[in-house]
């Protein structure tokens, strides 16, 4: 029985602890890379720790009050601010607020445009002008609140309907929308949208 041998290979002893302690070793190895690279891209895409990206504070503190005073010098009336926010898959429009508050106090809204159709109701691909073309564009909005909330499944929110009646450009490129420096990412959603989660 001595050729069985040749054709069964011998069972080489693994210690239990060696083979745990290299494992350990890996995961902790993987954990550590990724715990790097996460925070790599917060610090991207937030700048650090003051939040202004690649500006020193001062100088986001200095375009911070320079918005607010713009913000505060608004004519008021029966209309509304509106900024587009354009995210890849959500169906949000963007922002709205009333004159002469401050973009914080904005609701994440959808357009109802069964009385007047938004400016970049485009196709969603193609050469030329497309759907989300108008991204930070900066609007004058007239008409209201339905009272409705819709629920938009690929940002899973609930989030406030608007009817428009009319709507006009203020501002094709009115610089940032909350803090000087940010970065647009057009996959991320915007910030609002937990405001009234599903």
């Amino acid at each position: 029985m001595a050729w069985t041998r040749h054709l069964i290979p011998e069972f080489v002893p693994v210690r239990p602890q060696l083979f745990i302690l290299n494992h350990l070793k890996n995961f902790l190895n993987g954990f550590v890379a990724l715990a790097c690279a996460a925070f790599l891209v917060s610090c991207a895409s937030s700048g650090g720790g003051a939040g202004y990206g690649s500006l020193s504070p001062e100088e986001g503190k200095r375009l911070e009050a320079e918005r607010a005073a713009k913000i505060q010098a608004e004519p008021r009336g029966d209309f509304y601010i509106g900024r587009r926010y354009y995210v890849r898959r959500i169906h949000a429009w963007g922002y709205l607020r009333r004159p002469g508050q401050s973009w914080s106090s904005a609701k994440v809204v959808m357009m109802n445009e069964s009385s007047m159709r938004v400016p970049d109701r485009l196709p969603e691909f193609g050469t030329g002008k497309v759907f989300g073309f108008d991204h930070n564009y900066e609007y004058k909005i007239r008409g209201n609140y339905t009272g409705r909330t819709i629920y938009d499944p690929n940002a899973n929110a609930r989030l406030p309907e608007f009817r428009p009646t009319s709507i006009e450009i203020l501002d094709k490129s009115p610089g940032f929308l909350f803090k000087p420096g940010q970065r647009y990412n057009p996959g991320l959603m915007p910030r609002g949208l937990e405001i009234e989660p599903r």
